[in-house]
């Protein structure tokens, strides 16, 4: 019902209208607000999932791999824990690495 259009002919059915587009709006509009909230929830792992030359199970693999290194190397040697300004480093971390192992491939894939 909200996706079909009425077709306006009176005062009443563009009073429908209106009430039917203003439901379909709000609808969408939580549909982008649960979306953007699970891209700021999980946009490590979108971001090494989605920039690794690789197929998308083995990309999550080495996302996740990564972030357990990152992890390790921002909370151990650094002596900071994940969050805030922090998340920042790990995300330019992550960045750095995945950079490199594009880099690393392509240079592999040129040798071949």
């Amino acid at each position: 019902m909200i996706n079909e259009p009425i077709k306006i002919v009176s005062l009443k059915t563009l009073q429908l209208e209106k009430h039917r587009l203003k439901l379909f709006c709000s609808n969408k509009e939580e549909v982008i607000k649960e979306k953007i909230v699970s891209i700021k929830s999980n946009y490590s792992s979108i971001i090494g999932e989605e920039f690794l030359p690789y197929d998308k199970e083995k990309n999550r693999k080495i996302s996740n791999f990564l972030d357990v290194i990152n992890e390790f190397l921002v909370g151990k040697l650094l002596g900071k824990t994940i969050g805030g300004k922090n998340k920042f480093l790990s995300l330019l971390v992550k960045v750095t690495q995945i950079i490199v192992i594009r880099t690393f491939d392509s240079f592999l894939h040129k040798k071949k």
